[in-house]
């Protein structure tokens, strides 16, 4: 405390705290009077500024279903505010009786202690529209079943979205069914280890923008693209899959890809890949000439529905492909 009172210029104090952790600042500041006189702020001010994350919820009139899932113990830090109101309402859901009055959701979550997102919005049937106005946190660090089962679910603004520490992102659109695009272009994912399931069943998907993913440390793909039967193109060529292992039913169901380069896929550790292309039934050019696969131990049914497709891929799995036609494609 005494260095700091040295500290005469509050824009040098300013620089200090903005370079500390969220966590680190709120336990210096929280309780020290004499450190928020002299900065001249109150907590209330601060927290706005600094610890929101502020979501707002549009949606679906004469639905029945929860809006959002507050785990047990979470309760103090999530405020719920309808359509317009100024003071907080402690409901979670919305019924056919309300018809047309509750349009409009705000929810503010002030500084939580939790680092979980799981499951924060899963099954809740009544969401059309979610728009993330502040994320300012960064130590959230898992985001699996997140938005899973949002079946009416059309658009998601994640232009503010904070990944920077997520290493979970397992069934985070699963089933997302309505969704027709999401803008990952500002999602940092070079901590995620899991994508298993990711966008599976994302039926109405017809574009996705995975330029920006980093999946250096990602160990599972798994059902990641499974059911995503209106992407008509998809671009992998970033993705880094050395450290995967498990690749199966990955691509399961892509009725309507036609070509698909993974020509940079490093397989090296890839063990499970059986199913992976099951049910691509436009699928006519398929680029693998990179893939290793003396470790993979499954690859049953890799093909199968694949009619007339043309596989470019190394000399050692052209001669499985021969031998193991039935296996493979059947």
């Amino acid at each position: 405390m005494n260095t700091l009172h040295k500290i005469r210029s509050k824009y040098i104090l300013k620089q200090v705290f903005d370079n500390l952790h969220p966590k680190t600042l709120l336990e210096i500041i929280h309780y020290n009077k004499d450190l928020q006189k002299l900065m001249e702020i109150k907590m209330e001010d601060f927290k706005k500024i600094s610890y929101i994350t502020e979501i707002e919820l549009f949606l679906l009139e004469n639905m029945t279903s929860n809006f959002i899932k507050i785990r047990k113990g979470q309760e103090k830090y999530f405020k719920i505010y309808l359509n317009n109101d100024k003071e907080p309402t402690n409901r979670i859901k919305v019924y056919k009786r309300d018809k047309t009055k509750i349009k409009k959701v705000r929810i503010v979550i002030e500084y939580e202690k939790s680092i979980s997102f799981y499951g924060l919005f899963r099954d809740c049937t009544c969401i059309k529209k979610i728009n993330f106005k502040k994320f300012n946190r960064n130590d959230i660090i898992c985001m699996s079943y997140m938005f899973y089962g949002c079946t009416l679910l059309k658009e998601i603004n994640m232009s503010k979205f904070n990944t920077d520490s997520v290493t979970n992102m397992n069934r985070m659109f699963y089933a997302c069914t309505s969704l027709e695009e999401i803008n990952l272009s500002k999602f940092n994912t070079e901590n995620v280890k899991d994508m298993c399931f990711m966008f599976f069943g994302c039926k109405s998907l017809q574009e996705i923008d995975l330029s920006n993913f980093n999946t250096k440390n990602v160990t599972d793909m798994c059902y990641m693209f499974n059911g995503c039967e209106s992407l008509k193109e998809l671009d992998l060529s970033n993705f880094d899959t050395n450290k995967v292992r498990n690749m199966i039913y990955m691509f399961s169901d892509c009725k309507a890809l036609k070509e698909l380069d993974l020509s940079n896929f490093r397989t090296n550790n890839l063990e499970y890949m059986d199913n992976m292309f099951n049910g691509c039934t436009s699928l006519k050019k398929l680029d693998i000439s990179n893939f290793n696969i003396k470790k993979v131990i499954m690859m049953y049914q890799m093909f199968k529905g694949c009619s007339g497709i043309n596989i470019i891929s190394s000399e050692e799995f052209k001669t499985i492909i021969q031998n193991g036609y039935n296996y493979l494609f059947e």
